[in-house]
């Protein structure tokens, strides 16, 4: 079916405020302005009121926590409703603190149903945060633009005109990007009208955490929630003071190998009081092979190796088949106060599951309730599934039992370890020793019991425990890394470049790729290749900081604050300019390592060097340059048309592309 939705975006000014929405399916446009000179409000109400009464949806980027609070003001004082209301509502926004639990209006309260893409990428953790500017470097577009006029500005009439067009740009970029992002949208809208829960914003680990909770409340209710004094829903949780790591290692773990012992009772006399960054130099050294430990998993590899399958040896892969899910449900493991009902249910999801199609929308959400409600949201402070001993207890012993497997496999003559991870191994074995590799993968499932599935690689190449490029036997690749080059643009499911990793080159990654598997010239390649997008970049200037052009008499003009450009023969310096952080004056002395904020403020006299708060060789807060291609010309291209070939430095990509492949 085709979603009955428009998608929208707003700009709101003092003076000026215009939204522009586009027909999902038919690609139709609308705009409305209410301003100082014009008042669309009366046809924008009676859009609004088509809208809910037709039961379509809106489709926004950020617009739970934007767009769609300053409409709520439109709905709310209707034909009242004036620019000082808005943009007040605007100002009352943006003074809120940034983070990934900003003011929203529920589902169930919003007079038009709202889906939010920026939310359903998960784009709201910090560690993905992606604007609609990268995307639009990302999805190929020809025009990538930034905010004309700065927020706060009272407009000109023509400076009106420059925004509504701005503001039509924006729409139809999300429009695109919704289209991007229909399989994703259309898989939410499915599970969504199936179980009668609104799962349309939601990203993948809040889909499975809802469908686990869903699942424990039909079982038992009042299951994950509780009601306080008040009469407030309050949430379970088991918050730990400390955990002692004794506690949660299964007693069947155990080793011969000295080097995985001395982990092992490492591991045993730790009692740690938080679950992030506690083992930074946890490494055994095991056949000159590094495996780091860590809160969350184990990683080890051989660094800049080539590999090849022959006929005397082999690359396999094994990997635990549905790690998380099933080590929760073999180990009857669950959040205290959740109780043995969680295994339970862990259990029935894993074998509903298997009853649907791989392709389908139901196996899909239970595969996100197993890894990322039953797992993924253990560690998380905010959700009903958190208890970090029982994410320890998942953690540290998968880390742990790969380990047993790899230390009974490295008995087999010959056998080298590529890369490990905490639920897989790769390897490089002697094809003799295969019935005995098999044997010990049997013994090692009889053990733990959960099962191993097999692979096997025709070459791997490896740079380093991120970065690798290996060619399944059917002639098909995985490409992890630096030599990712595969986005949602050209397979909306790869987990390559997803969209909120860097996009910047593609172009060397498949130059790098296509030598090392068939040996072409790396110039060859890239002459060869006629898509100016594979040789774009994109730089972000972040808070206070602006981007600059520089030619060579050091005249400098002020580009985008997210630029696009390609390395040229002839051009300018690209810099970043960067005053000191807010609260900071150029020319005070800078604040040593250890003093808070707060006494350094306290303390700071302009001028006046202090020994107990400044650094000890006198440093200044000074605004910094920041050259972003240092030693290279760069030629802007935020309009695709100003790509020039004539003008690309192809020794740079080519250089760039030899970085990467490994001899």
């Amino acid at each position: 079916m085709t979603l009955q939705a428009v998608v929208y975006d707003i700009e709101d000014y003092p003076n000026f405020f215009c939204i522009g929405a586009k027909d999902y399916a038919s690609g139709y446009e609308w705009q409305y302005e209410i301003s100082d000179r014009i008042n669309q409000v009366v046809q924008l109400l009676e859009f609004l009121w088509w809208l809910r009464d037709n039961k379509w949806f809106m489709i926004g980027f950020n617009n739970e926590a934007y767009d769609w609070l300053i409409m709520n003001i439109i709905i709310r004082l209707q034909h009242f409703v004036t620019n000082t209301d808005l943009f007040n509502e605007n100002q009352r926004i943006f003074a809120q603190p940034r983070g990934e639990f900003r003011e929203r209006i529920w589902f169930r309260d919003q007079v038009i149903k709202q889906i939010d893409l920026f939310l359903m990428h998960h784009f709201n953790n910090m560690s993905r945060a992606t604007s609609l500017k990268a995307l639009e470097m990302k999805m190929r577009s020809r025009f990538v633009k930034d905010l004309p006029f700065k927020p706060g500005t009272v407009l000109q009439h023509w400076q009106k005109d420059v925004v509504l067009a701005y503001n039509m740009h924006d729409v139809r970029q999300t429009h695109k990007f919704a289209h991007a992002s229909e399989e994703e949208m259309m898989f939410r809208y499915d599970i969504s009208e199936e179980w009668g829960q609104p799962f349309y914003s939601d990203d993948g680990t809040k889909i499975g955490e809802k469908y686990l909770i869903m699942k424990l409340e039909q079982a038992k209710k009042n299951t994950c929630y509780y009601y306080d004094s008040v009469g407030k829903r309050q949430k379970r949780q088991t918050p730990r003071p400390q955990i002692n790591l004794a506690e949660v290692i299964y007693p069947y773990i155990w080793f011969e190998h000295p080097e995985f012992n001395r982990i092992l009772n490492v591991l045993k006399s730790k009692t740690i009081r938080q679950t992030k960054g506690v083992f930074e130099k946890l490494i055994a050294e095991v056949d000159g092979v590094e495996y780091k430990f860590g809160t969350g998993g184990i990683h080890g590899s051989v660094k800049r190796r080539i590999f090849h399958s022959d006929n005397n040896k082999v690359i396999l892969d094994i990997d635990v088949g549905g790690y998380y899910p099933s080590n929760i449900a073999v180990n009857g493991l669950y959040p205290q106060h959740l109780g043995p009902l969680f295994s339970q249910i862990v259990n029935e999801i894993i074998s509903e599951r298997k009853k649907y199609p791989k392709t389908s929308p139901i196996n899909k959400a239970m595969k996100l309730a197993g890894n990322g409600g039953a797992f993924g949201k253990s560690n998380d402070k905010n959700s009903v599934i958190f208890d970090p001993k029982y994410f320890m207890t998942i953690t540290i012993n998968g880390q742990l039992m790969v380990c047993m497997l790899i230390e009974q496999l490295l008995k087999l003559p010959g056998l080298e370890v590529i890369q490990a991870n905490t639920d897989g191994i790769t390897l490089h074995i002697p094809r003799q020793y295969i019935p005995h590799f098999r044997e010990i993968c049997q013994w090692w499932s009889n053990h733990t019991k959960l099962i191993l599935e097999e692979s096997t690689y025709k070459s791997m190449w490896v740079r380093d425990v991120n970065s690798y490029l290996a060619v399944k036997e059917d002639g098909s690749c995985k490409r992890i890394g630096a030599y990712a080059f595969v986005t949602p643009l050209d397979d909306p499911n790869t987990k390559e470049r997803e969209w909120h990793k860097d996009h910047s080159m593609l172009g060397i990654r498949k130059a790098a790729c296509e030598h090392l598997i068939s040996g072409r010239d790396i110039r060859e390649i890239l002459e060869a290749n006629n898509d100016p997008f594979d040789f774009m970049m994109m730089k972000k200037a972040s808070g206070d900081s602006e981007l600059l052009l520089r030619d060579e008499q050091g005249n400098e003009a002020s580009t985008q604050r997210t630029t696009r450009y390609f390395v040229s023969l002839q051009g300018q310096e690209l810099i970043k300019k960067s005053p000191p952080k807010e609260g900071y004056e150029i020319g005070d002395f800078c604040k040593k390592n250890g003093v808070t904020e707060e006494t350094y403020h306290a303390q700071n006299i302009t001028g006046l060097w202090n020994p107990s708060i400044h650094t000890k060789n006198g440093s200044t807060y000074q605004i910094r340059y920041e050259n972003q291609q240092a030693g290279f010309k760069v030629t802007e291209c935020n309009d695709a048309a100003d790509f020039n070939w004539a003008n690309l430095d192809m020794d740079f990509y080519v250089n760039e592309a030899e970085k990467l492949v490994i001899k």
